[in-house]
């Protein structure tokens, strides 16, 4: 994937300059982020002609409506989607998005229109659980479960999860579903559905422990499938070599793992954006890392969280922790989408 070289100058005036582009070489989008909004700092996530990039302003106070100056260093004629994000001491306080028409070399301007939402980091009054925003702009969308105190998929596609041994507990968004570790599972039903590209999200709390990996998202039948888990906060008894707590997908052969690590007894936001190509995007909390490993194509139905159903050596039987917020979707997200849905630390509800 390409990815643009992106830089923003805050300001018209800070830049010294009527016209926030004025100096800047290259392709160039002047943003006014419009509304009346008081923020510290805008998050600028773009995708189409860039093929996906984000860049973040400097922090410090100021009031909308603003212009900033998009520097693009790699760059297709075409149209470009923007997405923007507008934080307060860390808390998404306001969101908007636009498009522009863009050439190389060329200049262009827009205006992206900022709305307040409520989705900060203690947004329900101070109890440590955001009710998060919601974000259904984002294509490819199959299942979505919020775990509430029910398995209902949201997406409206009917795959409610069937729950084995589990039970919901305090989450990130709301109420999360609680897995023992040995004998938990959750099952997506409905109807059959075939995953080539394929992108898995959650919201997890794992537990420290001395095991095997931990089972985060298993697809496939008999031996045939992909396991795609976290190494274990100790690793002991498992043929997969990844570092304590990092990332990694095991197709049956052995675990292809990154060295970007989910924390442990934190809530984090992680995912696992796999591409028919082979590629696989690795997030968490915004760091990314690719590996490549083949795509084996299983059915949606055949998806279990939580649980090690293939069998696999590199996982233990079941996840230790709580998982929040699940969204499956039937293609490889960007990770400028990914960073939409993990909103800086704030969750983004993908459905109501």
């Amino acid at each position: 994937m390409r990815r643009a070289l992106l830089l923003a100058c805050v300001l018209a005036a800070a830049c010294g300059s009527t016209d926030p582009c004025a100096g800047v070489s290259g392709t160039c989008v002047a943003l006014t982020a419009d509304g009346s909004l008081i923020i510290d700092q805008l998050l600028v996530l773009l995708s189409g002609a860039t093929q996906g990039s984000r860049a973040t302003t400097p922090s410090r106070l100021i009031s909308l409506p603003q212009t900033v100056a998009l520097q693009l260093g790699t760059v297709t004629d075409g149209q470009l989607e923007i997405q923007v994000v507008a934080l307060a001491g860390g808390n998404v306080i306001g969101r908007g998005s636009g498009d522009a028409t863009v050439a190389l070399g060329q200049r262009a301007q827009t205006t992206v229109e900022i709305a307040a939402v409520g989705a900060t980091l203690d947004g329900d009054g101070g109890d440590g659980d955001s009710e998060g925003e919601s974000c259904a702009n984002i294509p490819g969308l199959v299942a979505y479960f919020p775990l509430d105190s029910e398995s209902t998929d949201h997406s409206g596609n009917g795959h409610d999860l069937q729950l084995t041994n589990t039970h919901y507990a305090g989450g990130k968004l709301g109420q999360a579903l609680s897995f023992n570790g040995t004998t938990s599972s959750a099952l997506v039903g409905g109807s059959a559905l075939a995953l080539t590209g394929r992108t898995f999200c959650a919201w997890i709390e794992v537990a420290p422990r001395m095991s095997a990996g931990e089972p985060l998202f298993t697809g496939g039948q008999g031996a045939i499938g992909e396991t795609y888990g976290l190494q274990a906060s100790i690793p002991s008894g498992t043929n997969c070599t990844a570092p304590a707590s990092s990332l990694f997908v095991d197709p049956g052969s052995g675990c292809h793992a990154g060295s970007i690590v989910a924390p442990v007894a934190a809530f984090t936001y992680v995912c696992y954006a796999h591409a028919a190509s082979g590629q696989v995007t690795l997030f968490v909390d915004s760091a990314v890392q690719n590996v490549s490993i083949p795509l084996t194509p299983f059915d949606l139905t055949s998806l279990t969280l939580g649980n090690n159903v293939l069998g696999f050596p590199s996982t233990a039987p079941a996840f230790t922790g709580t998982i929040d917020s699940v969204s499956i979707w039937n293609r490889a997200l960007s990770s400028s989408e990914m960073d939409l849905l993990y909103a800086n630390g704030a969750g983004c509800r993908v459905r109501p």
